[in-house]
């Protein structure tokens, strides 16, 4: 049902959750966004790519009615929230979203996915954040690697564009051999070769022709074999003001050379400073303050670059000695580990403060 005098919100999604609507199944993410909405009172409606006609500037989109879901045509949206992870940037939607931008329609961020080369090279040039980098080069011929190795024995592999741990390899040499570890279909690979070539062949057939970045391990925590970092949810809440909703640590699987698996365990950073690093209660706030200044610079910088965000997963590590290390963002955060490590409630806040940004970008439009 549309309200009056308030923001039509389009949520773009995957085609497949636009189907279970349709068959009144409603997935934990959206019915919380629905129980937002119940607070906020704004206009929503869900979408995939195929119910948008370009003709017409019309789509066929899901609403709840209270009651069962619904689907009846609609107008482009005021505000287009995004929830499928590379969004309308992908080359077979670019005309939805040119459309949408020709009308006028407000993003609620401004890019659906980054690149990880390309954001490193826009921290890097930021001063005060550039010693929070790894070190950090493009992949483009195995000699890259072998320069890598001499300034570290541990190098790990990324896609520019791989997400939720997938598409990363780590490497790590000694005297005798080179061990890699991977994640496939969730469960950690661990083998070793002796020669440098071989390798090469392993990582030529692990990521194929796409882009990669190589960088030096961080020293980061490791809780019984789990290796640890820290996912930060930041958002602009209704009143336009960066906050952070909740800041998660990971555990990783045993041996996994990544913390976001299967088996992780989730940890408010709070509780995981005092409980599992034994920090003082003034310890914690310190860090917890430093972390806080590390995140707000992030993310300013990076909409410095690409434009207004209303939410951003950012992803960091501590190592042993204290000192705070950048991982990477993500526009499209799933929440997870803001659910695992806070609970149900918090994911509802983090839809509700979507929703009223969405308000606060069309009352900052009018004004």
């Amino acid at each position: 049902m549309e309200l009056s005098n308030t923001p039509v919100i389009g949520i773009f999604s995957k085609n497949r959750d636009v189907t279970r609507l349709k068959n009144q199944r409603m997935s934990f993410k959206i019915k919380e966004i629905v129980e937002a909405n119940e607070v906020a009172q704004t206009t929503i409606y869900f979408f995939s790519a195929s119910d948008v006609n370009l003709h017409t500037n019309k789509i066929m989109g899901m609403y709840y009615n209270k009651k069962e879901w619904e689907q009846k045509e609609f107008p482009f949206p005021d505000v287009l929230y995004n929830r499928v992870a590379k969004g309308l940037d992908v080359p077979k939607y670019i005309k939805i979203r040119d459309a949408f931008q020709r009308q006028g329609v407000k993003f609620i961020n401004a890019s659906s996915n980054f690149d990880k080369w390309e954001v490193y090279r826009i921290i890097f040039n930021n001063g005060d954040l550039k010693k929070h980098l790894p070190y950090t080069k493009l992949f483009k011929k195995p000699n890259n690697l072998k320069t890598m190795f001499q300034t570290s024995d541990t190098i790990y592999l990324k896609t520019t564009d791989g997400r939720r741990g997938k598409q990363i390899m780590r490497v790590q040499r000694s005297c005798n051999d080179y061990e890699y570890r991977y994640i496939f279909q969730n469960n950690v690979v661990i083998n070793k070769v002796k020669q440098f070539n071989d390798l090469c062949e392993v990582i030529s057939d692990f990521f194929g022709e796409q882009k990669i970045i190589m960088q030096h391990a961080i020293d980061s925590h490791m809780i019984s074999g789990r290796l640890a970092d820290m996912r930060c949810e930041v958002q602009r809440n209704g009143k336009g003001e960066i906050e952070i909703i909740g800041t998660a640590v990971r555990l990783g699987d045993t041996s996994s050379p990544v913390s976001y698996t299967k088996q992780s365990i989730y940890y408010p950073f709070s509780t995981f400073l005092s409980d599992q690093l034994h920090y003082r209660k003034e310890e914690c706030e310190k860090m917890e303050a430093k972390v806080k200044r590390f995140i707000f610079t992030v993310y300013k910088t990076i909409e410095s670059a690409y434009g207004s965000f209303g939410e951003m997963g950012i992803d960091f590590s501590i190592d042993k000695k204290g000192k705070i290390w950048f991982i990477e963002c993500n526009a499209t955060s799933g929440k997870t580990s803001l659910r695992k490590a806070f609970g149900d409630s918090i994911v509802r806040k983090s839809y509700l403060n979507r929703l009223e940004y969405a308000k606060y970008i069309m009352d900052s439009d009018r004004s």
